[in-house]
Formats: structure tokens, sequence, C-alpha cells
């Protein structure tokens, strides 16, 4: 970006004025080429004006949620919440808990010590915050697939198979399947993105 921005302004201040030089020189008909190097000077001018003010208010933003907690939280909900990247941001968060939940349930951790020190590894702070609330409502006594259920973080297949497992008592095979569909939807959804994205 920053290249593009050097080469758009070379442009603007070293190239556009010697070639209207140079159609000046040539003839009176010249205006008509003069005005669209006019008119394309300032639709470069106006597109590097544009180009800096993305990139300052992108380094601004990044620095306020590098160094503002509040101001992390406010974009991690924002994050899940978004179209159609929440949802693909859902679904990574949940694979990397699920993998979280696979590796400490065969441990001898119980089940909400293995949910309360999951909460460490998920980078979003709403998703986090939702798993410490689960871990609560668990506490308190409610059953691990009411928990689950009522976060509105996690899918209604993750709910059920975690409903179905708590009442078998069979976590540790349900969270390896959990994950493997979790980890083909992630490599789905990313194969059907570059395929978009190729021309």
């Amino acid at each position: 970006c920053l290249t593009t921005v050097v080469v758009a302004l070379t442009i603007l201040f070293f190239v556009f004025p010697k070639i209207s030089a140079i159609f000046e020189a040539f003839s009176e008909s010249s205006i008509y080429i003069e005005e669209t190097i006019v008119q394309i000077k300032y639709s470069v001018l106006f597109f590097s004006g544009f180009l800096i003010f993305v990139l300052v208010s992108t380094a601004v933003l990044f620095f306020l949620y590098k160094t503002s907690e509040c101001f992390r939280k406010k974009a991690d909900r924002i994050f899940i919440n978004l179209p159609l990247a929440g949802s693909f941001l859902k679904s990574l968060y949940t694979r990397d808990f699920i993998f979280v939940m696979q590796l400490m349930c065969p441990s001898p951790l119980s089940f909400t010590e293995a949910l309360k020190r999951s909460t460490s590894v998920i980078r979003n702070r709403e998703f986090s915050k939702q798993i410490n609330c689960i871990y609560e409502k668990i506490c308190r006594g409610e059953s691990i697939g009411d928990s689950f259920s009522h976060s509105g973080v996690f899918s209604d297949y993750l709910v059920t198979w975690i409903s179905i497992a708590s009442a078998t008592g069979n976590l540790k095979c349900v969270f390896k399947q959990i994950n493997e569909y979790y980890s083909k939807e992630i490599n789905e959804s990313l194969e059907t993105f570059m395929t978009l994205v190729e021309p």
C-alpha cells in the first residue's frame, strides 16, 4: 500500500507536469488533452488521499485494539457478529476451544476446570466471556447442555453433541468428532473463498 501511494504521488507531481508541457508544445488541440490530464491528476490525488486516510485509520484502529481493553471487547463483539466473517470466526474459535477441550478431557482435570482453562486460549474476548459464563452456569448446577445452548456463540450442532456426550459421559470422543467437523468446515470455507478470489 505504501508503494502504491509513493508511485501515485510520483506520477502526480513529476510525470503529469511533463506530459502537459509536451502536449502544449504540439498544438492547440492539446487543450482537450491537457484537461483530460488535469482530470486524471485530480483523480489520482483523490485516490491517494483516500488511500492515506484508509492507512492512517487502519493504523489508529489497530493501535486502539492492541492498547485499549474496552475497545478490544467492543471490536471482538462486532467481529463475531459480522454477517459472513462472523460465522467463519465463530467456527474458527469453536474449533480452537474444542481442540483444547479434547486435549484436557483425558487429563485428571474436571470438565469445569478444563472449561475454565480453555478461556485463556481463545483470542476473541467476547467468545472467551461466553465460555466463562458457561463455566459459571455449570458451577451453579445448570446442566452442561443447557449452559452451552444459552451461550449464543455455539452452533446447534455443537450444543446437540455436547448434550448427548454429557448425558452418556463420553465427552472425549465427542470433542474429537466435533473438532474434525469444524476443521473440515473451516477448510471448506477457505477453499470456497480462495475459489471466489482466484481470477
